[in-house]
């Protein structure tokens, strides 16, 4: 079910400023930039966005085709395997083999392979196996100069993750040179590993076992030598009764302080008690404490938050209605029931109080006779602990004293011992591994002549060409909505310019109404979509304040053309038409509108007065029933100087005798003073903004110079506010015509 827009009065919401504003010439607010502001923007770009994406979309697939058919890149790759060691007898607990430390020496491997001295064995040694194509390619000799640098930037060197394997791969222009190249380095690291193999004298083990044992056989007299520690039950039993004895105590000074509280609480629940007795459960219930009591009840706060309502309402209502009227008396009625269930509450709170008085010091002598019980039952508890505490660290000190001075003197020389028997295992594993014949690195898989490609990559280079367009449309997008300062739409008015919003004007461009003059649109379409927006710009301003401090309103803008004419006239006739007598007076001397609107429109007006020519009731001329106007008159030489004299002010007050509103058509605020100088003449002053065509800083400054002469800003309209793919104003338009052509339907059938 759409969502419908009222076609009557209804309050509009008005966003009121909370804090105070910088001062002229000072930053002003500019608002930030929110995630519906962002997604109005892709809306309204769209194409924009759309465009690029297939732009670069399109730029990809062409350049894609090209790299394919004239230079695709071919990767070749070699895997070398990394031999395990195997595990120690001397030391069978020691995994060697472990996951973690075959990752370490796989990575390790990878390393010393790409080293400077085995690509350089690569290129040089002629022994090889591949290393005479290697000199022969194209590679070779367009880096002849420097060729182990050239293959440190071209050659990739890295461990398999999981396995113990070192990948070597190449990525070039020619398959058949990648693939020799990296046979070549590939075979090259093998051999580098065996160089690095060469087996040491089988002597050189035996004197490192033969100093292992002696080490082992002088630690184990060290052992003896130090004795042992004294048992963990006994020291786990003395820090088992400290911590008894620290919780104890805890426990005794918490009970002290439990059984202070709870005689403090018995005293006052006695005089509580005795406070109680003295008084009859009404008079208890006006006592302050128990009326405080009362209010914190959250049925109480309901209660009299209701009562409050409903006075209100009654107040609202006596208003509009005579005190017999039905609506009265059911709001009275109303009111009465709320009051007694406010008074029996209350009256409850105060019982239920009083008895919990009555009855809590026998609760709180009960306590506290309990936790006195407690406390005696830890003090014995504490006697005995302390007992035991005494006698146990008694024993330990006893024996601690027969070992200590040889554990100490001990400690020093197992460390000793203890690195010097890691340092022989160390080198022993070493040896023992060079000793077994397996070579570090050894090539499990050559390389072969690639038949297809490697790059381009169709499944990487469209998404990234889509990324690309899609970052670049939204990129251009939000620069051309940054670029563009001009409001645009609603929220522009009070987060960009701080500004109440009385309400909103559509563009006639986007009326299904064809509207020739929009300053007669209140004559031409009675009942419109624009009629209804200068009826809730009138209920904007009705509830913006009180009536009796908005009588004279000066309605201005900051450039010509933004609309201030069509906006005072359609208003005066929507508030003409709600029953109050309106008066729109045009105070724009040097370029006047009220005399072209209308005809018979007398030639003198507001200039007349002021220079007392003639009395302004004279010239006011009548357009609808309590909707008069008043012509500027000829042109003054100093309009400034008259908009600003006790005669004008003099003028304004006869005005609002005379008149429910006077409406000022002012001049714009930009171009000249005039408007200025008026704005302090008047009650208040409406600014008019032209959406798309006033910026936030032009806006700003109008505002800024009508508040620097003292002048109030009751609110701002928005004037020819468009339809947009952003979403303003269209679900309103759509369901306002909608909702009109219902009456008729209904008449149809």
């Amino acid at each position: 079910m759409t969502d419908l827009v009222p076609t009557r009065e209804q309050p509009t919401q008005i966003v009121h400023r909370t804090s105070g504003r910088p001062p002229a010439g000072g930053p002003q607010p500019s608002g930030g930039m929110t995630g519906r502001d962002l997604l109005q923007i892709l809306r309204r770009r769209k194409w924009m966005i759309g465009l690029a994406v297939l732009i670069c979309l399109a730029l990809t697939t062409i350049g894609t085709l090209l790299w394919q058919f004239y230079a695709p890149l071919y990767t070749a790759t070699a895997l070398l395997g990394v031999s395990a060691p195997k595990v120690s007898d001397l030391d069978p607990h020691i995994m060697r083999g472990s996951p973690q430390y075959l990752e370490r020496l796989t990575a390790d491997a990878a390393r010393m392979a790409a080293r400077h001295e085995v690509l350089d064995k690569a290129a040089s040694d002629r022994r090889l196996q591949y290393t005479p194509a290697l000199q022969q390619t194209s590679f070779f000799q367009n880096n002849k100069g420097d060729i182990v640098s050239a293959l440190e930037e071209n050659i990739t060197i890295h461990p398999v993750p999981d396995e113990n394997f070192i990948r070597l791969s190449m990525t070039g222009g020619n398959a058949e040179e990648c693939a020799v190249i990296v046979n070549a380095v590939a075979l090259a690291a093998e051999e580098d590993g065996k160089d690095r193999t060469i087996r040491r004298h089988e002597q050189d083990i035996a004197n490192l076992q033969t100093r292992l044992g002696q080490q082992q056989e002088e630690l184990r007299e060290l052992r003896e030598t130090q004795g042992d520690a004294p048992p963990a039950g006994e020291s786990a039993r003395l820090l088992q009764l400290q911590r008894q004895q620290t919780m104890l105590e805890y426990n005794m000074r918490e009970l002290n302080r439990q059984i202070a509280e709870a005689r403090s609480e018995k005293e006052a629940a006695d005089a509580a008690k005795l406070v109680a007795q003295q008084y009859t459960p009404e008079q208890f219930a006006e006592l302050p404490e128990v009326q405080f009591a009362a209010e914190n009840d959250p049925i109480v706060r309901s209660l009299r938050s209701q009562l409050s309502q409903l006075r209100a309402e009654l107040e609202n209502a006596r208003r509009k209605f005579h005190d017999e009227h039905l609506v009265v008396k059911n709001l009275q009625t109303r009111r009465d029931s709320i009051s007694e269930q406010l008074r029996a509450r209350v009256l409850e709170v105060a019982q239920m109080l009083r008895q919990d008085r009555l009855t809590a010091p026998d609760s709180y002598a009960q306590q506290l006779e309990q936790l006195i019980r407690q406390r005696q039952q830890l003090e014995t508890e504490a006697t005995g602990i302390e007992d035991q505490l005494a006698a146990e660290a008694q024993r330990l000190e006893q024996e601690r004293a027969e070992w200590e001075t040889a554990y100490e003197r001990a400690s020093v020389e197992q460390h000793a011992v203890r690195d010097r028997i890691n340092r022989i295992q160390n080198r022993l594993l070493e040896l023992q591994l060079l000793a077994q014949g397996d070579p570090p690195l050894n090539v499990s898989s050559y390389a072969r002549t690639p038949k297809t490609y490697s790059w381009p990559k169709w499944e990487v280079m469209l998404p990234l060409g889509f990324l690309v367009g899609l970052l670049i449309g939204v990129g251009m997008a939000v620069l051309v909505e940054l670029i563009d300062t001009s409001i645009k739409n609603p929220a522009d008015v009070s987060r960009r310019v701080d500004l109440p919003l009385l309400g909103m004007v559509p563009h006639t461009e986007d009326l299904d109404d064809e509207i020739a003059d929009m300053r007669l649109a209140f004559i031409e379409s009675r009942e419109s979509l624009v009629d209804e927006a200068f009826r809730q710009i009138r209920t904007g301003l009705l509830f913006s304040g009180p009536a009796s401090e908005r009588r004279s309103l000066l309605i201005t803008s900051p450039l010509p053309g933004d609309g201030r004419s069509t906006v005072t006239l359609n208003l005066a006739a929507s508030i003409a038409r709600s029953g109050r007598k309106v008066l729109v007076v045009d105070a724009n001397f040097r370029q006047p509108c009220i005399s072209d609107t209308f005809d018979n429109c007398p030639t003198d007006g507001l200039s007349s007065a002021l220079v007392g020519r003639a009395a302004w009731q004279e010239n006011v001329h009548p357009v609808e029933e309590n909707f008069d106007v008043l012509p500027a008159g000829p042109l003054p030489p100093n309009p400034a100087e008259l908009l600003g004299s006790d005669t004008m002010r003099t003028v304004i007050g006869e005005m609002q005798q005379a008149y429910d509103q006077v409406l000022f058509d002012g001049s714009p605020c930009v171009v000249i003073t005039d408007a200025q100088v008026l704005s302090t003449q008047v009650d208040g002053v409406i600014l008019v903004v032209r959406a798309g065509a006033n910026t936030y800083g032009l806006v700003q400054r109008t505002r800024d110079m009508v508040e620097r002469v003292g002048a109030h800003i009751v609110g701002a309209v928005l004037n020819g506010v468009r339809v947009t793919s952003g979403g303003y104003l269209r679900r309103n338009y759509e369901t306002y015509y909608q909702y009109q052509q219902r009456p008729a339907e209904l008449s149809e059938s």
